[in-house]
Order: structure tokens, then C-alpha cells, then sequence
């Protein structure tokens, strides 16, 4: 079915999902499952723009449409879960202009297959090390969207969990590794390459700083950063430097290397010094230097 391709004219995806939700799903649950709609959880989560309100008429090009969890324990599965799923797909493919989407991330799932498939880890991080391996985007992507009820409280627990940020250690050290890679990048190796005429390593260089930059930002605000398109507009809301560091990218990343050198130098410093004075406010670092390699030194020294 074609959909709507105008401005004005359709529903953000994650209201539309949650109006499905209530309208067709949630009323089957009550009538036909309501000896175990006291353990269930719902809501519109993980990837995709919608889950980050994002969406607009661009993103209709590709597979768009309804799409929410309906989400059980996994012990739960056996005892009412296949005929849950049977259930919901006999439901309508299509919800008004839209088609409703059935993969492996909508629809029913356990709690502990959600968290398996985005995070690696069916019962969400336990131990410390368990962090080691997650990626700010993963976990961005499993703590997005909004629930809709959890009447049993397995997934949100996980989820409270997650949206407390790093744990000290790792988030100390992620800290100093991006501190370290954004001033190697930008304080150092991106004067070296212009000035020596090197300009595709001077643009993998700005955007090498920029992914640094961008990462200090969010660990200063005990955030995940999204996917690279839509970390801009989340940087953008934190307190924390966000909007200022999110307008200087805007306008460093359409500088041109060769015509504005020097301007492009500076900014990457002006971005450093900012984010150095970020860290001395929050009290992670103290140290006088204008360096970030330092500071991730500091950081090293009194806290890893």
C-alpha cells in the first residue's frame, strides 16, 4: 500500500504506534489475555528515527510503518506466549495507511530476547565487565522510545538500570579515551596535516575529533550517544555543552580544509578548550593544561 509521502499529513511514528497499541492491541489483551496482561510490558522502543521522534517524510522510503513490543518474561512463553503470537498475527497488516510491521524486533518478544537482541545480554549488564563490550549506540538504541505499561517490572528494572549511565569505572574510562583521541586528533595531528597539504588525512582527522568531541559530551552528561544520525539532535539537548559544542560542529564539519585552514585549527582548539573547562566544572579534572591528552592523563592517574 503506498503511503503518504506529504508534509502535514501523517503521524509521527512512535504516536502512531502507541494509538495502534491502544486501540487494537491493548483491548485483545484485556479480553482475551487478562489473566496475564499483569505480566506483560509494552511500548515503542529500539531501532529506528521514530523510536527518537525523528522520523519524517524521508524516512518512509524504507520499511516504516507500526511497530511496537509486547513484551513477556521468557519463562512465560511456554505457557501463554505461542498463543499470544498467533493471536496478533491474525490481526489486520495494515492499521489506516500504514502497513503493521511483523520482523524480529516487533511485536511479541521476551524480555530477555529484547534485551539479547540489542545488547548482547538477555538480562541487561550484571557485572562490571559486562560493560566492557557495549556500545553507546547499543545501548542509546535500548533505552529509547517510550514504555507504555510494564505491569510486571522486569523490563523497566533493566531498563532504570541502563539509564543510569556507565558505572564510574568504565565511564572514567571511555572518558580519558576520548579525551586522548580528541586531542591527539584535533590538537595536534590536524595543524600537522594542513600544514603539510595533507587533506584527506586532515578530513579524516576533523571527523576522528569530532567522534571524540562528541563522546566527552555525552559521558559529561551520563548519557549514551545514538547512532552517528541522530547523535547531532541528541547532543544538542544536554545541558552540559550540547548546544554549544553541537552548533560549532555544525559549522567546523562545512568548513573547507584547504580555503579556511586556519579557521578550522581554531576551532578545533576553541572546542578542545571547551571541553576542558567542562571538565574542570564537574571536578573529574583540575589541571591547569590547555591539553586534553593530559587531562586524559588525570583521569587515568586518579581514577582507573
Amino acid at each position: 500500500m503506498e503511503q503518504k509521502q506529504t508534509y502535514g499529513e501523517y503521524k509521527k511514528g512512535l504516536e502512531l504506534s502507541k494509538e495502534y497499541f491502544e486501540q487494537m492491541v491493548e483491548p485483545v489483551l484485556k479480553d482475551e489475555f487478562s489473566d496475564y496482561i499483569g505480566r506483560m510490558a509494552a511500548g515503542c522502543m529500539g531501532a529506528g528515527s521514530e523510536c527518537y521522534g525523528y522520523d519524517d517524510v524521508m524516512s518512509r522510503d524504507r520499511e516504516f510503518g507500526v511497530s511496537y513490543q509486547l513484551l513477556i518474561p521468557g519463562e512465560d512463553m511456554e505457557a501463554y506466549g505461542k498463543r499470544l503470537k498467533a493471536r496478533l498475527n491474525q490481526m489486520p497488516d495494515t492499521y489506516g495507511d500504514y502497513k503493521v510491521l511483523r520482523n524480529e524486533r516487533c511485536g511479541l518478544m521476551s524480555v530477555e530476547e529484547f534485551y539479547e537482541y540489542y545488547l548482547g545480554l538477555p538480562e541487561g549488564p550484571i557485572r562490571e565487565e559486562d560493560w566492557e563490550s557495549l556500545g553507546d549506540a547499543a545501548l542509546s538504541t535500548a533505552t529509547n522510545g517510550e514504555v507504555f505499561f510494564d505491569h510486571f517490572g522486569r523490563f523497566s528494572t533493566i531498563r532504570t538500570i541502563l539509564g543510569q549511565g556507565y558505572p564510574k569505572k568504565e565511564q572514567f574510562k571511555r572518558l580519558a579515551a576520548s579525551c586522548e583521541q580528541a586531542g591527539k586528533s584535533g590538537q595536534y595531528n590536524l595543524y600537522r596535516c594542513i600544514s603539510r597539504r595533507q587533506w584527506v588525512a586532515a578530513s579524516m582527522v576533523m571527523t576522528n575529533f569530532m567522534d571524540a568531541a562528541s563522546q566527552i559530551v555525552f559521558l559529561l552528561n551520563y548519557t549514551y550517544r545514538p547512532y552517528f544520525k541522530w547523535f547531532p539532535n541528541e547532543m544538542a539537548k544536554l545541558p552540559i555543552l550540547g548546544e554549544k559544542i553541537s552548533r560549532n560542529m555544525e559549522y567546523f564539519s562545512i568548513l573547507s580544509i584547504k580555503q579556511d585552514k586556519g579557521t578550522v585549527v581554531a576551532m578545533a582548539q576553541n572546542m578542545s578548550l571547551m571541553l576542558i573547562e567542562a571538565l574542570k566544572e564537574v571536578k573529574i579534572t583540575v589541571g591547569e593544561s590547555k591539553l586534553l591528552v593530559d587531562h586524559a592523563r588525570e583521569i587515568r592517574e586518579k581514577y582507573l
